[in-house]
C-alpha cells in the first residue's frame, strides 16, 4: 500500500490509485488531525456550564453595582469628598457597573480548554502522534496502566522463518507451496512470514502463482484453515490442533518447547487430518522496548502483556522488556475481557496493538494506541495512532497529554482567578480604602488581555519537548553527534580507475575487457584468493570476472581516499562528533535511531544507493556530483563535493540558531524595557516621558536592529580548524 504525500526513494513504482482526493490517506489524516482539533474535551463541559450561569450572574452583579454605589450616594452612605470633582454620584455609580460588566471574561473560561486542545494534538500530529480529540487526550493524561500486544508492537513486527520440521516424507518446496497458500488471505504477520518463505523456493518466478484456495478460514488468534489441491490444511497454535482433534506428538511437543525458550512461535501444519510439519518464526524485541518499559515505570504507569502467542514465547519476551504480568494464548474477546477486568479494578488502562484481534480491546481501553503499521481496523478503533510504529511514542502520547492537562488546569486558574479579583476591584471594593477605582476603558483592556493571555499560555505548548528520560533513547534536536558516511565519491575522490589486472587464461587484454561479466557462485582458485587479498590490503576493489563458469581474471578498481579525509574526521571527533562511521545505507541509520544514543544523524552519500539513507536520517547532505536522486532525497547539498563543507554546513547552522537566540533575546528586552518606559514607570521619579514619535523610531530601530543582526552572518567564516589546513591541495588561509 502506498500513501498519498510519500516519496518514492528509489526504482521504478506502478501504482494504481483507489482513492483520489478527499479519500485518500494523507487527505484522511489531515481531516483526521482538524477534527481532532474540533471536538471538545470532557473538561470543556464543566466551562460550559460555568459560562451558561456566568453571564446572567455578571449582569446581576453589574445592576447590583450600580444600584448599590447610586443608593449610597443619594443617602449619604458615604462622604461627599469620595466623588471626585468631574462626575456626580450618578456617574459614579455608573462607571462602577460599567466596569464590573466589561472586566467579567467569560471568553478566558471558554478558551481555556480549545486552545490547548487545539495545540497539542497540533504537536502530537507534527510528532507522529495522531490523537482523536480532546476525549482521547482528557483519558490519555489519567492512564496508569497499559496492555501490549506483542506482535508488532513490542516485537519487530517482521517475523522471519527460521527452522522447518516436517514429519511427513514430502518436499520442503511441496509444503511450502501449499502453507502458503493457505496463509496468503490471512493478514496475521506470522502468515506473511510463511508466505514470503515460501517465495524463496520459486525464485525462478517474479510474481508466483499459487494453488487454487476453497474454503478459506481464518480463526483470529489461532491460526487458519483451508481446502488446497483437494487436501485439508490447519495451520495454527497448538489450541487449534487440540480443538480440531488432532494429535500432536511428542517430537513437535519438544520443537515447540525449544522453539519457546528461543522466543520463537512454533506454528503447527496439519494436512488431511495428520500434523505433518513445525514452521518455527522468530520476530525481534523492538530495540528501545525494555527502555520503553522502565521509562513508563518511572511515570507510575504499570506496563502489560497480552497476547494469542503460546505463553513460552510471551514469557520470554516479557522477561526480555521487564514486563512480570502475562497472559497468552488470549482470543481477541480475551484481550478485552482482560481490559475490563483491569477497569473494574479501578486502573484507567491503554491498548497498545496493531492487528485485527486487537480491535475489541483497542474499543474496551479508555484509551486504545494503534501502532501506524498495523491494520485498517485497528487504526479506525483506536483513539491515538502511533504514525512511526515507535514504542517511544507511547510515552510522548502520554506525557504531552499530562503537559496539556496541565496547561489547561493553569488556564482555568488563571481564568477563574482573574475573575475572582477583577470583578471585586471593578465593583469599587478598593475605592472606600484607597480611592482607587477602575475605569471602564481600563476595565476592557483588562479583559482583552485576560482572553489573550490564555491563548498564548496553551501556545506556549508548541515549545514542548519529550522528557529528558529519553536521553538515552532517541533525543530529536538539531544538534549532530553523529555522521553516516558512504565511501564511493564522498570519502574518496568519485573516480576509481583500474590500476591492475591478473589473467588466469592466455587471451588478449581486448578480448578479456569485451568479455567480462559477473562471477557469482563460480569456484575461485587459490591464485584469485591472493590477488584478492592483495587488493583488499591495498584499500583496492577487487572485482572477478568469469567466462563460461571459469574464474580467468581479476580486476583491481582504486578509488584515492580524498587528501582532507583523514583531517576532516579528525576536526569532527574535536567538535564532539561522537564517531564518524562507514555507511550501511538506510538500515544502519534507522539501527543507530533506534538505538537512541543519537540525537539527529548526517547522511553524506552521492548515489542511488544512498537516498533512501538520506531519507531516513534527520539531515542528509548529498554530493554535489552525485545522481539527482540522491540530491532530490538530501537536505542539504555539497555543491564543490569537498568534505570540508559538511564541518560548514554543521558550523554555520550552528551560528546560525545562535544568531537567531540572540535575535529573540533582543526583541524580547527591547519590549519588557521599552513598554514600562513608554507606560510612564520613570515619570513619577524623573519627569521624563517618552514622546509617541520617539516610540515610534524606538519601534522603528528595533526591526531594523535585528534585521542588521541577522545581515551579519553574511561576515561568516569557516572555522580556524580549516584555515591551516592542506585541503584538496589548497592552502586555504
Amino acid at each position: 500500500m502506498v500513501i498519498g504525500g510519500t516519496v518514492n526513494e528509489n526504482g521504478v513504482l506502478h501504482i494504481r490509485a483507489t482513492r483520489v482526493g478527499s479519500e485518500s490517506a494523507l487527505s484522511q489524516i489531515v481531516r483526521l488531525v482538524e477534527s481532532a482539533q474540533m471536538a471538545k474535551a470532557p473538561v470543556q463541559k464543566f466551562a460550559d456550564r460555568i459560562s451558561k450561569y456566568f453571564v446572567p450572574l455578571v449582569i446581576i452583579l453589574s445592576v447590583s453595582t450600580w444600584l448599590a454605589w447610586f443608593l449610597a450616594g443619594k443617602y449619604d452612605g458615604y462622604p461627599k469628598s469620595w466623588i471626585p470633582s468631574s462626575v456626580d454620584s450618578f456617574q459614579l455609580a455608573l462607571q462602577f457597573g460599567i466596569s464590573v460588566m466589561v472586566i467579567a471574561c467569560p471568553c478566558a473560561l471558554g478558551l481555556a480548554t480549545p486552545t490547548a486542545v487545539m495545540v497539542g494534538t497540533g504537536v502530537g500530529a507534527s510528532r507522529g502522534v495522531l490523537i482523536k480529540g480532546g476525549h482521547a487526550l482528557e483519558s490519555a493524561q489519567k492512564v496508569n496502566c497499559i496492555v501490549f500486544d506483542k506482535t508488532g508492537t513490542l516485537t519487530m513486527g517482521k517475523p522471519v522463518v527460521v527452522t522447518t520440521r516436517l514429519f511427513k516424507s514430502m518436499v520442503l518446496r511441496q509444503f511450502y507451496e501449499l502453507v502458503a497458500a493457505a496463509e496468503l488471505n490471512s493478514e496475521h504477520p506470522l502468515a506473511k512470514a510463511i508466505v514470503e518463505y515460501a517465495k524463496k523456493f520459486r525464485e525462478d518466478e517474479e510474481n508466483p502463482r499459487w494453488p487454487e484456495v476453497q474454503d478459506f478460514e481464518s480463526i483470529t488468534g489461532h491460526g487458519v484453515k483451508a481446502v488446497v489441491h483437494n487436501k485439508k490444511l490447519i495451520v495454527g497454535n497448538k489450541s487449534l490442533m487440540l480443538d480440531e482433534g488432532i494429535s500432536v506428538p511428542v517430537d513437535a511437543d519438544e520443537i515447540l518447547a525449544e522453539a519457546e525458550e528461543l522466543a520463537q512461535t512454533g506454528i503447527l501444519v496439519s494436512i488431511d487430518g495428520v500434523l505433518s510439519g513445525v514452521v518455527a518464526i522468530s520476530d525481534p524485541v523492538k530495540p528501545g522496548a525494555r527502555e520503553v518499559i522502565s521509562l513508563l515505570k518511572t511515570m507510575k504507569v504499570e506496563s502489560k502483556l497480552v497476547t494469542g502467542d503460546n505463553w513460552g514465547t510471551a514469557n520470554a519476551i516479557a522477561k526480555e522488556v521487564g514486563i512480570s504480568d502475562v497472559i497468552a494464548e488470549a482470543k481477541p474477546e480475551h484481550k478485552a475481557e482482560k481490559v475490563k477486568e483491569l477497569q473494574t479494578l479501578g486502573k484507567v488502562v491503554a491498548m497498545v496493538g496493531d492487528g485485527i484481534n486487537d480491535s475489541p480491546a483497542l474499543v474496551a481501553a479508555d484509551v486504545g494506541m494503534a501502532i501506524g503499521a498495523g491494520t485498517d481496523i485497528a487504526i479506525e478503533a483506536a483513539d491515538i495512532v502511533l504514525m512511526k510504529s515507535n514504542l517511544e511514542d507511547v510515552v510522548t502520547a502520554i506525557d504531552l497529554s499530562r503537559r496539556t492537562f496541565g496547561r489547561i488546569r493553569l488556564n482555568y486558574f488563571w481564568a477563574f482567578g482573574y475573575n475572582l479579583l477583577g470583578i471585586p476591584i471593578a465593583a469599587g471594593a478598593l475605592f472606600p480604602s484607597t480611592g482607587f477605582r477602575l475605569p471602564p476603558w481600563v476595565a476592557g483592556a483588562a479583559m482583552a488581555a485576560s482572553s489573550v493571555s490564555v491563548v498564548c499560555s496553551s501556545l506556549l505548548l508548541k515549545n514542548y519537548k519529550r522528557p529528558k528520560k529519553f536521553d538515552n533513547l532517541e533525543i530529536g534536536g538539531i544538534r549532530v553527534n553523529c555522521i553516516v558516511f558512504d565511501k564511493t565519491g564522498t570519502l574518496t575522490i568519485g573516480k576509481p580507475m583500474v590500476v591492475n589486472t591478473w589473467l588466469f587464461k592466455t587471451m588478449v587484454p581486448q578480448e578479456f575487457s569485451e568479455l567480462i561479466a559477473a562471477a557469482e557462485g563460480i569456484p575461485i582458485p587459490v591464485e584469485a584468493e591472493k590477488a584478492l587479498a592483495e587488493t583488499e590490503g591495498q584499500a583496492q576493489t577487487s572485482i572477478r570476472v568469469s567466462i563460461d563458469k571459469e574464474l580467468i581474471g581479476v580486476l583491481s578498481v582504486s578509488d584515492p581516499l580524498k587528501p582532507e579525509a583523514p583531517e576532516f574526521v579528525s576536526i569532527l571527533k574535536s567538535m564532539n562528533i561522537e564517531k564518524a562511521k562507514p555507511g550501511q545505507k538506510a538500515e544502519k541509520v534507522k539501527e543507530l535511531q533506534d538505538l537512541g544514543k543519537v540525537v539527529a544523524m548526517v547522511g553524506v552519500g552521492d548515489g542511488v544507493n544512498d537516498s533512501p539513507a538520506l531519507v531516513a536520517v534527520d539531515v542528509g547532505m548529498a554530493i554535489g556530483t552525485g545522481t539527482d536522486i540522491a540530491i532530490e532525497a538530501a537536505d542539504i547539498v555539497l555543491m564543490k563535493s569537498s568534505l570540508k563543507d559538511v564541518i560548514t554546513a554543521i558550523d554555520l547552522s550552528k551560528k546560525t540558531f545562535r544568531r537567531i537566540h540572540l535575535n529573540y533575546f533582543w526583541a524580547l528586552r527591547y519590549n519588557l524595557l521599552g513598554i514600562p518606559i513608554a507606560a510612564g514607570v520613570l515619570f513619577p521619579s524623573t519627569h521624563f516621558c517618552l514622546p509617541p514619535w520617539i516610540a515610534g523610531a524606538a519601534m522603528a530601530a528595533s526591526s531594523v536592529s535585528v534585521v542588521c543582526s541577522s545581515l551579519l552572518l553574511k561576515n561568516y567564516r569557516k572555522p580556524k580548524k580549516l584555515n591551516t589546513r592542506d585541503l584538496q591541495g589548497i592552502i586555504v588561509e
